[in-house]
């Protein structure tokens, strides 16, 4: 598909269909099929806003507006309520949100914001996370490392003993190493995919870390906005435990092969898996304390509450 460079329309992927685009939204920064097109420039909300061919995308600049539409009126947004976290514009205040405890205006908010450090705290909670997962995939590439020299180490060990023994062992040891080449391609496998896990994390981290510095480049409502959305994603994003897998290889093949005349088949490469939740504590590893004692008095009394 991207070499056909095949593109499919936003609004339909979103009701889990596709179908390929055809025109391309200035307004809304989005692939529109044929028939989304045609009911985009049909609907009030939408029908000023500028269609082009999706094949001129990446040769038209596109601005991008520095007003955000109220999509239940098609009005400038430049509220911001709180109870709901929601943007809305001056209707909503008075129909929608009027019995909503706090409504701030757009521009304050964003420039309280600001001031009080809490983009500046957000932004090193999310490198904060970053730097975990760097870590994380730092220790991936160091086990696959350590994979591939204890594979070599026991194939090695393995082809040595079997130089010793007579021809008709030579079927045994080839079982064991085509067994061996097979366990660590499927640990390898886990552990690309949990790299790959961790890089497209790191670059959403890095992406949101880049439009959180560039909050004084970005009009405030585009940046309240982004705000909103970087806010309920990343709490999504750090809800979603990231296991780390732990791998370790061993075999018995080298004791096996010294007493292979007495051996039917060699025993299969062993693997030992750990996985260890990205971010938070590891229980499997923790090392307990004893800080006090409760008389059973006390802890009836806990188990009655």
């Amino acid at each position: 598909m991207c070499e056909k460079k095949d593109q499919f329309c936003d609004a339909c992927r979103r009701a889990d269909e596709e179908e390929i685009a055809t025109d391309w939204c200035k307004s809304c920064l989005e692939s529109l099929c044929r028939i989304c097109a045609k009911c985009h420039k049909r609907s009030a909300a939408s029908q000023n806003h500028e269609l082009i061919p999706v094949s001129d995308k990446d040769t038209i600049p596109v601005a991008i507006e520095n007003v955000v539409l109220c999509i239940d009126h098609n009005a400038p947004a430049k509220y911001l309520c709180v109870d709901h976290e929601e943007i809305c514009c001056a209707e909503c205040v008075c129909t929608k949100h009027r019995k909503c405890y706090q409504v701030d205006e757009i521009e304050k908010t964003v420039e309280n914001l600001i001031q009080s450090g809490t983009l500046k705290i957000l932004a090193q909670v999310i490198q904060k996370h970053n730097d975990v997962l760097i870590q994380a995939k730092t220790d991936g590439e160091t086990t696959m490392r350590h994979i591939d020299e204890t594979s070599d180490k026991i194939s090695q060990e393995s082809t040595d003993l079997r130089d010793k023994l007579v021809r008709h062992i030579n079927d045994l040891v080839e079982t064991h190493l085509d067994g061996l080449a097979k366990k660590v391609k499927g640990i390898k496998e886990k552990l690309a995919k949990f790299d790959e896990t961790v890089t497209d994390r790191q670059l959403l981290m890095t992406h949101y870390s880049q439009i959180l510095t560039d909050a004084d480049k970005i009009p405030r409502p585009i940046f309240m906005q982004n705000y909103l959305k970087i806010k309920r994603q990343f709490k999504q994003v750090t809800c979603l435990c990231l296991i780390k897998p732990s791998v370790n290889l061993h075999s018995e093949a080298s004791k096996q092969l010294s007493t292979i005349l007495d051996t039917f088949r060699l025993e299969d490469v062993k693997e030992e898996v750990k996985s260890i939740p990205i971010g938070s504590i590891d229980l499997t590893s923790a090392n307990m304390k004893l800080v006090c004692e409760l008389p059973e008095s006390a802890m009836k009394t806990l188990y009655e509450k």
